[in-house]
């Protein structure tokens, strides 16, 4: 008889919907048999060669640095085809995650071309861990002008407001802080420019926020 924590994770591996983005974690193994964990292992490597998404967090939750190899290859081949995947953008979150290696934000960065709004959310997320780049800066500049998505434009304008020093709980600066988001966050694209100018000279560009 199966264990209730492999039940919960063969619910999760199959659901669809938002909860998919959730992750997996340790407390889902955890209270497996050997034999389950061999199970699940299995299981997820079967998903991961069909190009899921979930599968590459609960194989790095499982296996830990033991998966780096496998996701090294999965990645050099994504890249050659030049995918634009959730799976591309789930290995680039956990490489990075294994590695620190900052060639891995170019991949997130590369996924804020999908057509999904809610992964081009989730690229943001996980770009939100990594270090600020002119690369970096300039994409989030493009995806406030440009993306068609109001959910995308105001996790950018917040990513991009913090990153240049503006933070919502300064008291002091807490007026400046939503004028500018009230700006980033127009339909107006001049209004955007102009906040985009405005932050930019405040910190006179000069290279003291890399």
């Amino acid at each position: 008889m199966a264990t209730l924590a492999y039940e919960r994770f063969l619910n999760f591996i199959e659901s669809v919907g938002p909860e998919r983005m959730d992750g997996l974690d340790h407390s889902c193994f955890e209270e497996m048999t050997t034999k389950e964990k061999a199970q699940s292992f299995d299981y997820l490597l079967k998903e991961f060669e069909h190009g899921s998404c979930k599968a590459v967090d609960g194989l790095r939750v499982l296996a830990g640095s033991k998966i780096f190899n496998l996701f090294l290859c999965r990645m050099d081949a994504l890249r050659e085809v030049d995918a634009i995947t959730e799976q591309r953008l789930s290995l680039s979150d956990s490489l990075w995650q294994l590695s620190g290696d900052i060639q891995y934000q170019d991949d997130m960065i590369k996924m804020l071309e999908h057509q999904n709004k809610f992964v081009r959310a989730g690229a943001l997320a996980a770009l939100g861990q990594t270090p600020t780049t002119p690369e970096l800066l300039k994409r989030l500049e493009n995806t406030c002008l440009d993306d068609s998505s109001e959910l995308v434009i105001m996790a950018a304008a917040q990513q991009l407001l913090k990153r240049y020093g503006y933070l919502w709980y300064d008291r002091g600066r807490t007026g400046s802080y939503r004028s500018t988001y009230r700006q980033l966050i127009s339909e107006d694209n001049d209004e955007k420019k102009l906040a985009l100018s405005q932050i930019k000279n405040h910190h006179g560009c000069n290279g003291t926020l890399f």
